[in-house]
């Protein structure tokens, strides 16, 4: 149990480095979204 509960992490961990240089444009889309759907309240 403990074995599988480590892999786990180490597979998330791999995928995670893998896509860190997507996750910039990943964070950008999500912020484009927050600034549509939260115009009102904050300026964009």
């Amino acid at each position: 149990m403990v074995n599988i509960s480590y892999l786990i992490v180490l597979i998330i961990f791999l995928l995670f480095q893998l896509w860190l240089p997507s996750f910039d444009n990943w964070h950008h889309l999500l912020v484009s979204t927050d600034c549509l759907n939260f115009r009102r309240t904050y300026m964009c």
